[in-house]
């Protein structure tokens, strides 16, 4: 149960496993944190509190980037996956929405 473990990125991975025992699940970690902001240079433009910049890129990484880290762990890009974002890794989860639109 959730009341059995402190907060923490593994411990919120663990019961997200155990409860989705046949799925894959992939935990994506901030590539830097500042002053406790997670910052997902990686996927896009971010301000130093880690939200999103106002200024768009002309080319969207965040699709490219989820994919090779994907291909990195076994799972093939057009497998079917659920996304899930927590915090500040839901800004992540918006820039995909944003990429699927524009194409």
């Amino acid at each position: 149960s959730c009341q059995d473990y402190r907060y923490s990125a593994e411990s919120l991975f663990w019961i997200v496993s155990s409860k989705y025992p046949s799925h894959h699940v992939v935990a994506v970690r901030p590539r830097m944190v500042y002053e406790m902001f997670a910052l997902y240079l990686n996927f896009l433009n971010v301000d130093q509190m880690g939200n999103p910049r106002a200024e768009l890129r002309e080319d969207p990484i965040a699709a490219d980037h989820l994919v090779k880290l994907l291909s990195k762990v076994g799972i093939a890009s057009e497998e079917r996956i659920t996304l899930v974002g927590f915090s500040k890794g839901c800004v992540v989860l918006t820039e995909l929405m944003r990429c699927a639109e524009t194409g």
